[in-house]
């Protein structure tokens, strides 16, 4: 299509649209239209080598990114930012959303596809890049293939049960371990991530021990304290019943992290002898069985107020 021809194409298209409604073979005319537009955009990237985007995810900042650059001042050259957020980074945000958007979640029952197109659109103008929204080889966007590798990360660590239409029993975003974890952020973050429920996410890569933001097994850690977990019960307390395992917390907390630093030690001594996610997902289960803590994340997915605990946040 000569480059006239493309403009002509793309002037009859927005003529087109200017209707509210388009009649059946008006639908098809425009449908047509942005064929033929789409398909010489794609023979012009194909020419030069251009990588495509996902447009479907726009937003100003990810518009403007294309233009912010990393500068070489040795060699006096500029070139595009291209860093993306990483699936490990994605992790604190994932948890802090899910609770902070817990009740409109859960009362829907989304399931992980849903759950991610919501989290991009909470943080397309808030955090999302041109390198976020790039389609991969596969042809996927990668921001959606690296929060969905982030799901699963939190999911094999324990802190996160998506629910699943075919499964007849009840299933929730986050486990209770998930559910304090994501409550402790809130409450106390971490410093170099400060505002978790409404800034953008961090510039920075963290570390991680096995799939899990290290700074987030720390925290697990911390509430392992019987006296900071007790102090981030006195604040969620408001917004959940009065349920025999709470006062127990602080104990599957230490329990759960003295098991992963004794998974950790026995994988750097010997390797090839230890089947980490394997083990974890026997010990969840075990600790499962012998707390029951689905029955008070069944009472708590029923009552808790996440907007409440939000706006009772932000009055402190």
């Amino acid at each position: 299509m000569p480059a006239f021809d493309l403009l002509n194409k793309l002037e009859d298209l927005l003529i087109a649209v200017q209707k509210e409604k388009l009649h059946p073979g008006e639908e098809t005319y425009v449908k047509h239209l942005i064929y033929l537009i789409e398909g010489e955009l794609e023979q012009i990237k194909a020419k030069h080598h251009l990588t495509s985007y996902n447009a479907k995810i726009f937003s100003e900042r990810i518009s403007k990114s294309f233009f912010w650059v990393n500068r070489d001042i040795f060699n006096n050259e500029d070139s595009e930012l291209e860093r993306s957020i990483s699936e490990i980074d994605y992790q604190y945000w994932l948890l802090v959303y899910l609770l902070t958007h817990f009740n409109e979640l859960y009362k829907q029952q989304c399931n992980l596809f849903e759950i991610i197109d919501r989290f991009i659109d909470f943080h397309k103008e808030r955090s999302l890049t041109f390198a976020d929204i790039a389609i991969t080889a596969s042809g996927a966007t990668r921001c959606k293939t690296n929060l969905r590798f982030a799901i699963s990360s939190l999911k094999e660590m324990g802190l996160v049960k998506l629910y699943e239409k075919e499964e007849k029993e009840k299933s929730w975003m986050l486990t209770y371990l998930g559910f304090f974890t994501a409550a402790s952020i809130c409450i106390k973050p971490d410093p170099r991530r400060n505002d978790p429920m409404f800034s953008g996410i961090s510039d920075f890569h963290v570390s991680r021990v096995f799939k899990l933001d290290h700074w987030l097994l720390e925290r697990m850690i911390k509430l392992g304290d019987h006296e900071f977990f007790k102090h981030i019960l006195d604040v969620v307390s408001e917004d959940v019943l009065d349920f025999k395992e709470l006062h127990k917390g602080h104990e599957i907390f230490a329990e759960y992290t003295a098991f992963v630093r004794e998974l950790g030690a026995r994988k750097i001594d010997k390797p090839k002898q230890v089947r980490e996610f394997d083990e974890l997902k026997e010990f969840l289960a075990m600790l499962e069985s012998e707390k029951r803590l689905n029955e008070y994340m069944t009472e708590l997915s029923d009552k808790f107020n996440s907007d409440a605990f939000v706006e009772r946040l932000l009055k402190q």
